[in-house]
């Protein structure tokens, strides 16, 4: 693992206090900009190989994600998800075929699809009654997410405010090592592209949690049993697209609150957490022909 390195200068050059250091890193950590995203394909044919496929992907994974409170495979026992007037029939309609219960809340605004009364209830009271670590630990185990991740997040996410963790979660990675000796420029090579979250914002991963690092077997897991249940409901193809774009040489670079991923097809921009100096993760995977998750 690597200790995070972030802004120990000024604008001159000259070392940071311990004081100004701490100083830079409270008051960044508050600011995070409204939500951005914006995509551009490098060429029309690379836009047409894969814009669709991984829109495809986006649904399929989606579906996966509620499908897994119904699935054995999967440790998740509820979801969170948005309503309006047009979602609320097809949720009822969802919930009735797989014996799933929901509930509506904030206004019936978002609703809880949960695998019986008893989680449904559980959800609701820490949404509407706990806080803090309390709330992010009772849904993160209802949500399945793994413990390793969930300790993850309240240390490294919430305690320092960081909304956008990739780089802390690069420098938690074993399979990740310096670039040149430089800690904010990174590589993380021959990892499973499971735990790939570097297009996150875009939609384009198999996991809906911040893994505590790229190379956690328990994310991969819940990466792998979301392929399985895609390809068991129509989105075979789509899995195994979404496998071979992730494991697709890219990088992702930060600075300020603006973070940049691209690869050979595509250049991406989001919102990211702030930073005083550039952060770098370089993905180089050994390619594997085919990317195929599931026999046929």
């Amino acid at each position: 693992m690597i200790e995070p390195k972030y802004a120990d200068t000024d604008v001159n050059g000259d070392d940071l206090s311990a004081t100004e250091r701490q100083w830079i890193r409270d008051e960044t950590n508050r600011f995070f900009p409204e939500e951005y995203v914006k995509r551009n394909w490098k060429t029309g044919p690379g836009r047409d190989q894969w814009c669709d496929v991984l829109e495809r992907a986006k649904r399929g994974t989606s579906l996966a994600e509620w499908l897994s409170v119904a699935d054995d495979r999967s440790d998740r026992q509820a979801i969170s998800v948005e309503l309006n007037e047009q979602t609320v029939p097809n949720w009822m309609e969802r919930i009735s075929e797989y014996d799933l219960h929901f509930y509506q809340i904030d206004d019936q605004s978002r609703g809880i699809v949960a695998a019986n009364t008893d989680v449904a209830d559980a959800v609701l009271e820490a949404e509407t009654e706990l806080e803090g670590e309390d709330r992010d630990e009772v849904l993160g185990d209802l949500y399945g997410y793994p413990d390793c991740c969930r300790e993850f997040y309240v240390d490294r996410v919430r305690q320092d405010d960081r909304r956008d963790p990739l780089y802390e979660i690069a420098c938690n990675s074993d399979s990740v090592s310096p670039i040149d000796g430089d800690r904010e420029r990174l590589l993380a090579e021959g990892v499973e592209p499971w735990a790939n979250v570097l297009y996150r914002q875009f939609g384009w991963t198999f996991i809906s949690h911040l893994p505590c690092s790229f190379d956690c077997e328990r994310s991969f897991d819940v990466g792998e049993t979301r392929g399985e249940i895609m390809a068991d409901h129509g989105f075979r193809d789509a899995a195994n697209h979404l496998w071979e774009w992730l494991q697709l040489p890219m990088t992702w670079t930060a600075f300020k609150a603006l973070s940049h991923v691209r690869n050979r097809y595509f250049i991406g921009s989001a919102s990211t957490s702030c930073y005083w100096s550039e952060k770098e993760i370089v993905w180089k995977r050994p390619h594997q022909a085919g990317g195929q998750i599931v026999d046929e």
